[in-house]
């Protein structure tokens, strides 16, 4: 049968010469937790663990002391079985978790609880603090800063060398983008746009001068002869001698240059 709650009972008043009081941090989430509709929200989650939890069977753990030990257990960061002996041993959480006397549930029973608790309900936690924040105006409730958990991923090791690499192959992947984007909203050639598989312009032209066509965007302007000795005119003697324009009539695009460093 499903139980809300024990009946009160303060520890420190049954042993007043310990003089134990609960920590200041753990009596603001103590009052935090004193909300019905939160705790509606779990209870109604949990009753679905059986078809007949509410009403038949021995009584549970109650609710509000399965509500409050796993916020204990996400609030330092245990896990259910350190919950489970931390609790048992502790007064001042027994008095906190609203266990009081009574026998601390095991991690596993913790574990099958938690499963049933719902994202939805979850939320209401966060939901009633940033309410409750409001109303005291420390803050007001504008932007949520929110947290992640890092997971070890299989990816390669950092090191300078690697991260060069890596910078090198997404950069040359730009340039790639970056030439056929061009390409299309200007109209040059791909030729005049090439660039190698390492990322690097390619070396184009006959001379090695990266020349482009007559009339091309970016050329010289001049045609013909004048715009033929405009290009042979940069390369070196060896150059100009294997050049081929004069064979085909245009330059050899792409063509990388041995002698070029």
């Amino acid at each position: 049968m499903f139980m809300d709650r024990y009946d009160p009972l303060n520890l420190f008043e049954r042993i007043p010469s310990l003089g134990m009081q609960m920590d200041p941090v753990l009596a603001q989430r103590d009052r935090l937790l004193d909300h019905d509709e939160m705790f509606q929200a779990v209870k109604a989650d949990l009753s679905k663990r059986y078809p007949q939890t509410l009403t038949v069977g021995r009584h549970s753990t109650p609710v509000e002391g399965i509500l409050r030990m796993l916020v204990i257990t996400h609030l330092y960061g245990w896990s259910f079985e350190d919950t489970e002996h931390v609790v048992a041993a502790s007064l001042v959480l027994r008095q906190t978790c609203r266990i009081y006397a009574e026998h601390v549930p095991d991690d596993t029973t913790l574990i099958r609880w938690a499963t049933l608790i719902q994202p939805a309900t979850v939320q209401t936690v966060p939901d009633h603090v940033t309410v409750l924040a409001r109303q005291l105006k420390v803050t007001n409730g504008r932007k949520l800063r929110i947290d992640g958990t890092v997971v070890e991923t299989n990816i390669h090791h950092p090191s300078d060398s690697t991260l060069l690499n890596d910078g090198v192959r997404v950069l040359s992947r730009v340039m790639r983008t970056a030439r056929q984007v061009a390409a299309d909203a200007v109209g040059w050639s791909q030729a005049g746009l090439a660039v190698g598989p390492d990322g690097h312009p390619a070396a184009s032209g006959c001379c090695g001068r990266g020349g482009v066509e007559p009339g091309a965007p970016g050329g010289s302007g001049q045609t013909g002869q004048g715009w033929d000795e405009a290009h042979h005119g940069r390369g070196t003697p060896e150059r100009r001698a294997g050049c081929r324009c004069a064979e085909d009539g245009v330059a050899a695009r792409g063509r990388p240059d041995p002698n070029r460093r």
